[in-house]
């Protein structure tokens, strides 16, 4: 089985219609006035070529191949962005083969990978996914899937309806339209440029459902299902953070760290199981599932609704302060990391 770590939405309606989501960590009030909202790359339209040209300026240059390109004296930087925006992937979601452009290069009217981007993927879109790899990490493109087929493992002679169903959900997708992102994009940049970049990772759209079920929204890979498209902007900006939480904790290791996990659990060694021993201190209903979810959604709080997380446990505001923040905070708009 193909394993991923999902946040599960379960809304319920509320007088005026709207819905409700009672058992994460913010309602939609909490994540809309929440302290320091950053929306300068709204305001400025040329940001990610910004971007751009400040690394492009700062790399050492080289000469390199890709997939029917040839780029002379290229920052460094720019081309393995390039790369990775255009390439087949592995099941790691790393690119393992380039997508040959040689119909669009072949006259040589692109020099340098940022004017390849442009003619892959339009010329305004280009320019935005290169600069927001740059700067954050997370890759919009869809390309790259075609090549991979759902896995047959051991003792099979065919692939599983489980393993089809658990790979049409992480591994096919679909481009991403530009009003889709906005909810995504205010997740973000919600969080501090200290957080970023983070490790290369993925951000697409499924056009399957999660196989269990369509309440399940996203994965830390991070791959958003269809379901997140008739969500309010607000739980889509919380969702983006709360998966980015995920990628945080598993590349530093933090959620399985002995700090972190003697707050608010325990090992049974009679039952081989990890169970809970504080129930107070976790800030959701949600946060309950498991020590990924716990700090997922100690993240998310720690940014949308701080004053809760500082109430239901200390220690786990302060390992994510000082561990992830840098030692600052949202409790007040003078202390707006950076």
């Amino acid at each position: 089985m193909l394993k991923t770590m999902a946040l599960i939405l379960l809304a319920t309606t509320s007088a005026s219609g709207n819905s409700v989501f009672d058992h994460i960590s913010a309602n939609k009030l909490q994540i809309s006035s929440s302290r320091c909202q950053n929306t300068s790359y709204l305001d400025n339209k040329d940001h990610f070529e910004s971007v751009i040209n400040s690394v492009k300026e700062r790399d050492q240059l080289k000469t390199a191949s890709i997939g029917g390109l040839l780029v002379e004296e290229e920052s460094v930087k720019l081309t393995a962005a390039y790369r990775y925006l255009t390439s087949h992937l592995d099941y790691k979601l790393r690119p393992a083969k380039d997508i040959d452009y040689w119909h669009l290069f072949k006259d040589g009217q692109c020099k340098d990978v940022v004017c390849a981007a442009k003619e892959v993927f339009g010329p305004e879109t280009g320019s935005f996914y290169m600069g927001l790899l740059l700067e954050t990490g997370l890759n919009l493109s869809a390309l790259g899937y075609s090549l991979l087929k759902p896995p047959i493992f051991q003792g099979e002679t065919e692939a599983s309806a489980n393993t089809i169903a658990d790979f049409n959900g992480l591994y096919r997708v679909r481009a991403w339209q530009e009003e889709e992102l906005q909810g995504y994009l205010e997740g973000i940049y919600s969080l501090p440029s200290s957080l970023y970049p983070l490790p290369p990772t993925r951000l697409a759209q499924s056009t399957h459902e999660h196989r269990r079920g369509p309440q399940v929204h996203s994965n830390a890979t991070i791959i958003m299902y269809p379901a997140m498209l008739e969500l309010e902007k607000e739980y889509q900006k919380y969702t983006m953070v709360h998966e980015i939480g995920h990628v945080i904790a598993s590349h530093f290791g933090l959620d399985t760290n002995p700090l972190w996990f003697e707050i608010s659990w325990q090992i049974d060694r009679e039952r081989n199981q990890v169970l809970r021993k504080n129930e107070t201190s976790f800030v959701s209903a949600y946060a309950r599932q498991d020590i990924f979810e716990d700090f997922a959604e100690s993240f998310a709080a720690f940014r949308f609704n701080p004053k809760s997380l500082l109430a239901h446990s200390p220690e786990k505001f302060n390992f994510i302060k000082e561990r992830v923040f840098k030692g600052q905070d949202y409790l007040s708009e003078s202390e707006c990391p950076q």
